[in-house]
C-alpha cells in the first residue's frame, strides 16, 4: 500500500525548471501547493487549478516568493 502524499501549502507567483540542455518547464500560474516524494518528483498544484508532475532531472528551480515556505 502507498503512502498518501502530504502537500505543503506555497505561495509562488512563478515556478520554472530549468534543465542541463538549456530547455526550462515554466508553471505560468504559479503554485499553490506540491508534495516531494522520496524519488524526487514534484507534484505540484497550480493556481489555475492544472496539476503537474515533474520528475528528477532538472539542475535548478527558480521562484518568487515572499519567504521560504517549506
Amino acid at each position: 500500500m502507498s503512502k498518501k502524499l502530504e502537500f505543503m501549502e506555497v505561495d509562488e507567483p512563478t515556478r520554472t525548471y530549468h534543465y542541463a540542455d538549456g530547455s526550462t518547464l515554466e508553471i505560468p500560474s504559479g503554485v499553490k501547493s506540491m508534495a516531494v516524494t522520496s524519488s524526487g518528483t514534484h507534484r505540484i498544484n497550480a493556481n489555475d487549478g492544472r496539476r503537474w508532475i515533474v520528475v528528477p532531472g532538472w539542475i535548478a528551480v527558480e521562484f518568487t516568493a515572499d519567504d521560504w515556505t517549506f
